[in-house]
């Protein structure tokens, strides 16, 4: 019976978050024709995105080469930029509607919202793995999203310091890219991770975005023109700087489709705040934070004993 539900557990678990798409949405009752991304195209950006990458884990884990290889390419491409440009994007609209001026506020606000849920994830799942002495260092390979983020959100707030986000947007858009670009250059240069420095792109591009969406959306050609120079810049600073020769204007152009798809599909509908989808969304960085945990568990306990 478990062979058999491992031969078709990846269509179902896509065949699950299809009905729960469906389910979870209704008719639209409000227009979101000011915003680039609505809160509902986020929501269910960040819940497909939160399935595709605990999905890409678990083929790896159990070695399904070819689920893993699919997955991972998908992931590549657009869920990892994708939960960039809503992080980002998000960060941005949040401060130009109610600007927070301290570094204790911004901290309290911003850096303990993503500290606190990962201290307590890390000390529950620390103290149970060390009483069956299970060894948990390769669940942290996948945190590496957590310490950009931290670096985004300072520099976010060093740059807003030195230009008011409200009034001198261009000059905050120039020193943030600029500084984040040699940011990235550091990175390579230290021997870091690739994954580290390579999605920065799409960081950019969300705060891009957000600071430029009223012009965006009465000038259709800015967004053009800014994403082709976006593209341009990112594919030579990672094939000559970098010495990256992936295809990035692909990843780039890739994530945007799925991104702007989703705002077209939903341009008359909107996700139901009690829906699985919605409830997958908001917790889509828990579910991060906890899903290697999870699937250490599986792997262990439940896996070793079928097996045998």
């Amino acid at each position: 019976m478990y062979e058999i539900f491992r031969m078709f557990e990846y269509p179902l678990v896509v065949l699950l978050l299809l009905i729960c798409i469906i389910k979870g949405s209704k008719k639209n009752t409000y227009n979101s024709k000011e915003l680039l991304i609505s809160m509902d195209v986020s929501n269910l950006l960040k819940a497909i995105c939160c399935v595709v990458i605990v999905l890409v884990h678990y083929a790896s884990k159990n070695s399904d080469y070819f689920f893993e290889f699919f997955l991972k390419s998908a992931g590549e491409n657009a869920v990892l930029p994708i939960f960039f440009i809503l992080s980002a994007y998000g960060i941005t609209k949040s401060e130009l509607k109610n600007s927070i001026t301290t570094f204790g506020s911004y901290c309290k606000k911003r850096l303990m919202k993503i500290t606190i849920p990962l201290v307590l994830v890390v000390a529950f799942f620390e103290t149970f793995f060390a009483f069956f002495s299970v060894d948990t260092t390769r669940c942290y390979d996948v945190y590496w999203f957590i310490w950009v983020i931290y670096v985004v959100y300072i520099l976010f707030y060093v740059a807003k310091k030195i230009f008011p986000l409200k009034n001198k947007k261009n000059q905050f858009f120039l020193l943030f890219s600029f500084s984040l670009v040699l940011i990235g250059l550091v990175a390579y240069l230290a021997s870091f991770p690739a994954h580290y420095y390579r999605h920065l792109w799409s960081i950019i591009l969300g705060i891009a975005l957000a600071v430029y969406e009223k012009k965006i959306i009465d000038n259709k050609r800015v967004s053009f023109v800014m994403i082709f120079f976006l593209c341009f810049f990112w594919t030579l600073f990672q094939s000559f700087v970098l010495k990256d020769s992936r295809m990035f204007s692909v990843y780039i152009c890739s994530g945007l489709i799925v991104l702007f798809l989703s705002q077209l599909l939903l341009k008359d509908r909107c996700v139901k705040c009690d829906s699985v989808i919605a409830k997958i969304g908001t917790a889509s960085y828990e579910v991060y934070l906890v899903h290697m945990f999870v699937l250490l568990f599986v792997n262990v306990f439940l896996q070793s004993n079928v097996n045998h």
